[in-house]
């Protein structure tokens, strides 16, 4: 198999051109003149019946597969045209292997996924969905799900490779998948070997679910938890025996979430029902796991709505209902930040055109709400006239009149009662002369007491008229004594609004003069981070060294893929990353597995070289200008909101304030009218 000339299954003569990769089963190579397709070469004769499922593959081939999936586009022959020797298929480029997008430290180091925030993940995995169901629309089974055989481009889309694996049905013939990876093999087939056994699409429904559980929950296995029981709980025993570590039935099971795990409840309802039947025991019977139709529908309709952007970091988005970023809240209790390099992307992307003195100009600009008001006009008095009294009531009595007369005849009866009493004596004791005067009095005294005994009744008619009077003049009274307090009320509460707001406003300017003070000082802070890195270069560059040593490259003794998943599962993805306490805090790693990855780690550590020369790596410069180009966009953010801001504050301000003014208004006419139904007692 070392010559360069083969023949595809027409008889077209294809040179191969140089290896591109090897593995298990065969190589990879260039195909001169013909850059769109890759030529896989078998190390050894393949048997008969795998020549005649790439045949049946290749007569299937269709623009829609070749979209998706690296299918078979033609076989390839010896010299001779006969001995098969391998196929050809579509180059695939510009896509890198799932977990370098899922894993948080190769996507950090991954160019293309730099810049993939969440929302970038969850359309990976819909794109994935849809790979799945076009291979099951077909009839197809893709058998041996794991994470080297799907691959994702920058755009987000997903393109499966290996398809000479594949379990193909072909009429009534079906040529069988004998491959596939424990942890990404469901509960019913594990430890059961693949030879001889035909896969289901609810075979794949457990991997597909899988690899949307390590998109959504950054590389986390559903079945790598804390195992609550004695003993240890290897990934495929939990697997075998549906312990779904994420489930919210997972105590009954004896399981518990990795820690600084992502919730499932930052998932939509319909998700977290989708991962609950994917992973439950019960679909073990039913064949009930959720198919790639649901899905691609679930996941599309968890995106429609606008993720927030969280305002603290700016590679961190989470959808609409959770009430704080979840990211946050994990990097508060002890997470890496898995979306650094996002952030990183965004804040050296491009300089700011933010210009502080025209937005502070623009903010100084804003009219304060009004801090007094006037009063609003009210009709005058000359157009308004007094309220009528009652009917009863005769508001133009003559008070002073009729007291006068009436007093009058009081004082001249009694007088002449006093002089018929005192005139015997009198006309005895005084002069003859003042008789006739003590007689006139008495006969006028008498004929007024008469004439007032006459008008009694007159005059207890005027009583009681007079008490009417002065019974609403009382209420008049009362009644402009409250309108008074009820002006006095609405003035006040005008006033406490006012001044309310105002505060308001005033608080929201100390905190933007606050933000342009920080503003300010932030290239300053910056360069004094910067020079505190130049007095650790060593042992940064030792980190960066340790950090691009991945733990799913390295072999170690008894750390299989099943133990490698779930250091994962705990955020020990690197070198970097491997220290005796977070080993420890591992479910399963003891003593001994512990001083095998530590010795792994030593050896690596022991390849390191410094280099004086190199400086500070620029890994740690860009993180640093980074983190204060997010503050300071941050802050700018919150300087562009002020103005918009505080017209809000004072539109809203005066709408509250003109609200009371009908009613203050109302409150002045209904006093004026008061006042002026009172003036008529003047």
């Amino acid at each position: 198999m070392n010559q360069k000339r083969y023949f595809d299954h027409n008889q077209k003569p294809v040179e191969l051109g140089l290896q591109l990769a090897t593995g298990g089963e065969g190589a990879v190579f260039d195909v001169n003149g013909k850059p769109d397709v890759v030529a896989k070469l078998y190390h050894k004769q393949p048997a008969v019946e795998q020549f005649e499922k790439l045949s049946a593959m290749v007569k299937q081939a269709s623009p829609q597969l070749l979209k998706l999936l690296a299918w078979p586009v033609a076989t390839l022959h010896g010299p001779s045209g006969r001995a098969f020797a391998g196929f050809l298929m579509p180059r695939v480029q510009g896509h890198k292997e799932i977990h370098t997008l899922y894993g948080p430290s190769h996507r950090r180091q991954t160019q293309i996924f730099q810049d993939a925030d969440w929302r970038f993940l969850i359309h990976a995995a819909m794109n994935c969905a849809s790979a799945f169901e076009e291979v099951h629309r077909l009839g197809h089974v893709v058998g041996d799900v794991n994470q080297g055989n799907v691959l994702v481009s920058h755009k987000a889309t997903v393109y499966l490779i290996d398809c000479d694996s594949f379990q193909i049905r072909v009429g009534k013939r079906t040529f069988l998948c004998q491959v596939g990876v424990p942890q990404f093999t469901p509960p019913e087939l594990q430890k059961r070997g693949f030879r001889g056994i035909e896969r289901t699409p609810n075979h794949d429904a457990f991997g597909l679910a899988l690899l949307i559980f390590h998109l959504l929950f950054m590389g986390r296995h559903p079945f790598a938890g804390r195992f609550l029981g004695k003993g240890e709980m290897p990934l495929e025993k939990a697997i075998e025996e549906s312990r779904f570590a994420f489930s919210r039935s997972a105590n009954a099971m004896q399981m518990a979430s990795p820690p600084l795990s992502l919730n499932l409840d930052v998932l939509t309802p319909p998700l977290v029902s989708l991962f609950e039947r994917a992973f439950a025991a019960s679909s073990l019977q039913t064949g009930s796991r959720p198919s790639a139709k649901e899905w691609g529908g679930a996941l599309k309709e968890f995106l429609k709505p606008k993720f927030r952007q969280c305002s603290n970091d700016a590679g961190h988005v989470y959808p609409p209902h959770p009430n704080a970023c979840p990211w946050c809240e994990l990097i508060r209790a002890g997470a890496p930040n898995f979306f650094i390099s996002v952030a990183l992307f965004k804040t050296t992307s491009g300089p700011s055109s933010f210009n502080l003195a025209l937005v502070w100009a623009e903010i100084e600009s804003v009219a304060p709400p009004p801090r007094s008001y006037a009063r609003p006009t009210v009709p005058s008095k000359k157009t308004m006239r007094p309220a009528p009294g009652p009917l009863e009531v005769d508001l133009h009595l003559p008070q002073k009149m009729v007291l006068r007369r009436s007093d009058a005849h009081r004082v001249v009866a009694i007088l002449g009662v006093c002089c018929l009493c005192l005139s015997p004596m009198v006309c005895f004791g005084i002069h003859i002369l003042a008789a006739p005067i003590l007689v006139v009095l008495f006969l006028w005294g008498g004929f007024e007491l008469a004439r007032f005994s006459r008008n009694d009744g007159a005059r207890k008619e005027w009583s009681e008229a007079w008490r009417r009077r002065e019974d609403e003049r009382i209420r008049r009274q009362e009644a402009c004594e409250r309108s008074d307090d009820a002006l006095v009320a609405l003035e006040q509460q005008w006033q406490t609004l006012a001044e309310s707001c105002v505060k308001t406003f005033a608080g929201r300017i100390r905190q933007l003069s606050e933000q342009r003070e920080r503003l300010v000082g932030i290239r300053v802070e910056q360069e004094k981070a910067l020079r505190e890195l130049e007095s650790d270069v060593q042992r940064r560059q030792r980190e960066v060294f340790l950090d691009q040593h991945y733990l799913c490259d390295a072999e170690i003794d008894g750390i299989g893929p099943g133990r490698k998943t779930k250091l994962l599962s705990w955020n020990i993805e690197t070198a970097l990353d491997v220290t005796k306490e977070r080993l420890y805090e591992v479910d399963g790693f003891g003593p001994v597995l512990t001083s095998k990855v530590l010795a792994w780690k030593g050896r690596i550590e022991a390849s390191f070289r410094f280099n004086p020369n190199q400086g500070v790596p620029a890994s740690d410069v860009a993180n640093v200008k980074s983190k204060y180009r997010q503050i300071q966009q941050h802050i700018e953010d919150g300087l562009r909101r002020g103005p918009p801001e505080l017209r809000l504050i004072t539109k809203q301000a005066k709408t509250a304030l003109d609200s009371l003014l009908p009613a203050i208004q109302h409150a002045l006419i209904e006093r004026r009218q008061a006042e002026l139904d009172l003036s008529i007692f003047a």
